[in-house]
């Protein structure tokens, strides 16, 4: 079965495809190749639909699923010839979009105006991903490359101020930043001056307290010999009157004392 425009053309991944073939060739696959054989290949769940479609499209499967006589021979084929097997099968299956472009040589753009006439028309842009693919694995195409694109004028650089804000927001935001850091400073200075004032009102007021107790013991006790008043050297009788006091002469202090014992005496007696 060839691609052509009155049924829908295959647009699976290359690499699915090529992975049925490369399988069939090293192990063999089980007959009939169905969606539960392309999943155990390996072949993503979401791709077995579209891979089981374009093996169907390319002439590798029939409809039941039996491998066709195109997948035997690249199974069979010897190792050199095997890019040239793909070759000839691929240019049996495209037969009808080789009519307008010769994929040694064509195009990105030129493939995928030869695939504009296929449906799905959603999917042509696989189909061509497609047909460049297994086209690249048999050697052809794949050292294609595209037209060289002129080079880029390139202006020189243009100098920039040192330490510029790189635009108006970040301006913003750095004088912002900015004004904060300078708030917190202003609040730091003013709490530092009220506690260093504190503390040296403290320290003033305890220097103060010293001192005042300091005065108040000099004045209750001097502190050196030479502080202490005089000491007077007239007699301690003298001394005495002048004070107001007469002190008693010695002898009446004898008689006092015989008088007291007689009349401790006599008041003992009587008692008894």
């Amino acid at each position: 079965m060839a691609v052509t425009t009155t049924a829908p053309a295959p647009y699976a991944p290359p690499s699915a495809v090529l992975e049925v073939i490369n399988r069939h060739r090293a192990r063999g696959l089980p007959a009939p190749i169905t969606q539960e054989v392309l999943g155990r290949a390996g072949i993503s769940e979401s791709l077995i639909p579209r891979t089981l479609q374009a093996l169907q499209s390319l002439d590798l499967i029939n409809e039941n699923g039996m491998p066709s006589p195109t997948l035997e021979g690249l199974r069979l084929a010897p190792e050199h010839e095997f890019k040239a097997r793909i070759a000839e099968w691929l240019n049996g299956a495209y037969a009808d979009v080789l009519q307008f472009i010769d994929p040694a040589t064509a195009s990105d753009t030129d493939v995928r105006d030869a695939f504009r006439s296929y449906n799905p028309i959603g999917q042509q842009g696989r189909m061509v991903t497609l047909f460049q693919g297994l086209y690249a694995a048999a050697g052809i195409g794949s050292e294609r490359q595209s037209a060289p694109r002129p080079a880029a004028r390139t202006a020189p650089p243009k100098p920039r101020a040192q330490n510029a804000p790189r635009n108006k927001r970040r301006e913003n935001q750095l004088r912002t930043e900015a004004q904060h850091l300078r708030c917190r400073l202003r609040s730091l200075d003013y709490s530092t001056a009220f506690q260093t004032q504190r503390k040296d009102g403290l320290r003033m007021s305890e220097t103060n307290s010293s001192t005042r107790s300091a005065r108040c013991w000099t004045s209750a006790f001097p502190s050196s010999a030479a502080e202490f008043p005089t000491m007077p050297n007239e007699p301690l009788s003298e001394i005495l009157t002048g004070l107001g006091l007469h002190p008693v002469p010695a002898s009446r202090r004898r008689e006092g004392v015989r008088v007291a014992g007689a009349k401790a005496s006599a008041a003992h007696s009587t008692t008894r």
